[in-house]
């Protein structure tokens, strides 16, 4: 360098949030300063004119030193593309190169360029500190941006500690050497190698949100983000709880970045140096967010304040005792979803972690979290990541089942939903249809329902002591429902549902949108025009058959139980009362067939006598069906299934026992589906089979209540005897009982082929479910096919 040249450097300490490498220009402001193409500029002398190639080299060597700090010198200027010249700063951020003067010697050239490329990243780098570190990209970018800023004040100072070693011994080569072999102390890496690594990186940092700026592509990753999570839901087996929002960012974050970073960084395996830069990278940008999953694994804590978590609170103020919006108040996000929980069983722990702390949270009994302490997760690359995440899905489930068992009775809650509406206590509904049977058989349109309330308010009404005995009886509700239970069992039986192979073959979103709405349409048209199933039958128009009760769950045992399983107890309760219901009527008939004084009468034809014994045993056939389903689904399919529900809430009394409430609820979703399958109620063909018989068998017991005034008729003897008792002005007529009488033999008949066919019909409906969706059907099928000939 020739004497009297020197460069200018400040030593000056700054500090990083502040931190600017010398005066470089802001990216909006490239293209505004010098920008002549000529290199002529007033004031500085044209390389030509430089007789010397020393001082030449000196000259661009001093250009370089700028270059290399991001900023142009008097030969090599920033040069952007005319497209953007623009103020979209972001599309211009890879966009600025630099521009050499034409009369550089040509053996200078290679290097220069090289040296240039160099410069340019460095200014890329720098302006995308500059351009995304906002608080709309969140703490990841925040952290990178940081970690950039940190980077850049080295590289800065090792510049500046080069420049001071070197003094005037400084040449073009020497400076390109000095940039592809000084190592950078923090960062284990050669200058070159690190920008060039950074670089790399913010091309897809910035290509991917440049590729979320538009709309069309938000809505093609929303559509893939939405069949990822339709894929998920459809290929598991269990009930798991976990609701996917395939809503897509607008701009880039979260682990977004971490999974462009990891991709990287599985790039750079090869590469020892690069591969330790980006692993260093990786855990410095990770401490916020990690901070986010310990607060959510620890305390069901969602400080998500840039929305770049990897789950979402849907309801944030919703209600907390209407089980639908607390179900869907978390939601995993698919798009932010990092490459390390990509695991659907690690998902599932991570949302129910958070979402069992946040229901203690909410019941305000934080002081459990004391009970068990937690490691915090340090890292996403650690060998005991899974093992933590583990740890907190084990603890979360513990301190649950201490609430929920210690402070809400959940077992014994769970208990009385069985007996109130799965009728397990046979002496109280003996006393409610004892007492409200007048009305129940009525129609609906006639009957007291006021009546029927208080009957069973007396009837069911607690008399314990027992405060959860006290709130169950106090929630519960007697109702009377809009339509009957076989209209409400085939209403849900025949509901539309799409096939997921359709589902699977849309392309898009519009033609995912045309095939849902293809169902939705049908399923939401009233039930009209009437099922011939449901027309002029017996039972579908008295009041039991929309006789109900109802419940309002309490928070949290609404988490538990939840309305579709609710639903599904309303349901089985419906079905069981009308049967116990058809019970009692047949009592009543039997004690009409075998005791009253017309049907005991020794008739003196032959014939009426055959036809009471045909009447006798037509009934004894329609009763023992009553006794054999009602035994079958009061011992084969509700104790049955109960013992196996009740068996894991034992476990509840353990506190040596490990639970897992998702579990507890799979077992609770399989007692009540079990229960409606075992009890024909989950098929088309099988509830109206079953129906069918139940209004035949009502039908029946009606006719023969009915027939005291015929009998009267069939016999001389007993309608003098009875006439002057009952005080009838009715006169015996031959004629007439000839008519009658073989009126009777033919209804009788017809009642008896009705029956044999309606039993032989349900027998096969059995023998072909029974093989394919529960055996117990098989075996209430054997005991049909054996007890009626079939």
């Amino acid at each position: 360098m020739p004497e009297g040249s020197c460069i200018s450097i400040s030593l000056e300490d700054v500090d990083a949030d502040q931190f600017q490498i010398g005066d470089y220009y802001r990216i909006s402001d490239l293209g505004k300063g010098k920008q002549q193409s000529d290199f002529e500029v007033s004031g500085i002398q044209s390389l030509k004119q430089v007789k010397s190639q020393q001082q030449r080299e000196t000259i661009i060597v001093r250009d370089l030193i700028n270059v290399i700090l991001g900023k142009e010198g008097d030969y090599i200027r920033y040069k952007l593309e005319e497209s953007e010249q623009s103020n979209q700063t972001k599309e211009s951020l890879r966009a600025v190169k630099f521009s050499i003067s034409k009369d550089i010697d040509f053996s200078f050239i290679d290097i220069t360029n090289k040296i240039c490329e160099h410069g340019s990243r460095v200014l890329t780098l720098v302006s995308f500190e500059q351009y995304f570190n906002k608080t709309s990209y969140g703490i990841v970018m925040g952290r990178l941006c940081e970690y950039f800023r940190n980077f850049m004040k080295e590289y800065q100072n090792s510049i500046f500690h080069y420049l001071e070693e070197s003094g005037t011994e400084m040449s073009i080569l020497s400076l390109f050497q000095m940039l592809s072999n000084r190592r950078m102390q923090s960062y284990g890496c050669s200058i070159v190698e690190s920008v060039a690594s950074f670089y790399d990186l913010i091309k897809d940092i910035i290509e991917e949100d440049n590729k979320r700026s538009k709309i069309t592509n938000l809505t093609d990753m929303k559509f893939e983000n939405l069949m990822t999570s339709l894929k998920e839901e459809c290929s598991s087996s269990s009930v798991e709880d976990i609701v996917y929002d395939s809503r897509t960012s607008k701009c880039i974050k979260g682990g977004i970045i971490l999974n462009l970073l990891e991709r990287h960084i599985g790039i750079s395996r090869g590469f020892r140096n690069s591969n330790m830069l980006f692993a260093q990278l990786f855990e410095f940008i990770t401490t916020g967010y990690l901070d986010i999953l310990n607060k959510w694994l620890n305390f069901g804590q969602l400080d998500d304040f840039f929305d770049e978590f990897f789950i979402s609170e849907a309801f944030p103020k919703s209600d907390i005792y209407n089980s639908y919006f607390w179900q869907n108040k978390f939601a995993i996000k698919m798009d932010l979803l990092p490459e390390q929980l990509k695991s659907k069983q690690l998902q599932k722990k991570l949302l129910l972690t958070g979402k069992y702390l946040r229901i203690i949270k909410e019941c305000e009994c934080d002081h459990y979290f004391e009970q068990i302490p937690l490691s915090s997760i340090k890292t996403f690359r650690g060998s005991n990541f899974t093992i933590l995440i583990d740890a907190a899905y084990n603890r979360a489930n513990i301190l649950l089942k201490r609430m929920l068992n210690h402070s809400y009775e959940m077992r014994i809650f769970v208990s009385l939903m069985t007996k109130y509406f799965l009728l397990t206590d046979g002496s109280l509904v003996d006393d409610f249809l004892n007492h409200a049977n007048h009305e129940l058989k009525r129609s609906y349109s006639s009957s007291a329902t006021q009546d029927i309330l208080r009957w069973y308010k007396i009837s069911y009404g607690t008399k314990s002591d027992d405060l959860t005995y006290k709130l169950f009886s106090e929630l519960l509700e007697c109702e009377f429902e809009p339509h009957s239970i076989l209209e409400d069992i085939l209403q849900i039986t025949r509901t539309r549902v799409t096939d997921v192979n359709d589902i699977m073959q849309a392309s898009n979103m519009e033609s995912l949108s045309n095939l849902l709405k293809a169902n939705i349409y049908p399923n939401s048209i009233p039930s009209s025009p009437r099922r011939p199933e449901a027309d002029n039958q017996r039972c579908n128009k008295l009041a039991i058959s929309r006789f109900s009760i109802d419940i309002r769950i309490p928070f949290p045992l609404n988490h538990i139980i939840s309305d579709s399983q609710k639903l599904e107890f309303q349901l089985l309760f419906r079905h069981s009362i009308l049967i116990n219901f058809l019970n009692k009527r047949f009592e009543k008939s039997w004690r009409e067939l075998g005791y009253h004084t017309f049907w005991t009468w020794s008739f003196g034809d032959p014939r009426v006598r055959k036809w009471v014994k045909r009447a006798r045993f037509i009934h004894n056939r329609m009763f023992e069906f009553i006794r054999i389903y009602l035994y079958y689904l009061n011992n084969d399919v509700i104790q049955v299934n109960w013992c196996k529900l009740d068996s894991v809430m034992e476990n509840l009394d353990n506190e040596e026992e490990s639970f897992d409430l998702c579990g507890f609820k799979f077992q609770m979703t399989e007692f009540l589906s079990s229960t409606i399958c075992d009890s024909l109620l989950a098929q088309t063909d099988l509830a109206s089979s079953l129906y069918g018989l139940f209004t035949l068998i009502l039908v029946f017991h009606e006719y023969v209540m009915s027939l005291r005034k015929t009998i009267l008729l069939m016999d001389e003897n007993l309608l003098k005897v009875q006439k002057k008792r009952l005080k009838l002005s009715i006169t015996f007529s031959q004629q007439e009982k000839e008519n009658k009488l073989k009126t009777l033999i033919d209804v009788m008949d017809s009642y008896h082929q009705t029956f044999q066919r309606k039993m032989s019909d349900l027998c096969k409906h059995l023998e072909y479910h029974g093989k394919i969706d529960s055996p117990k059907m098989l075996t209430l099928q054997e005991k049909l096919v054996f007890g009626f000939n079939l």
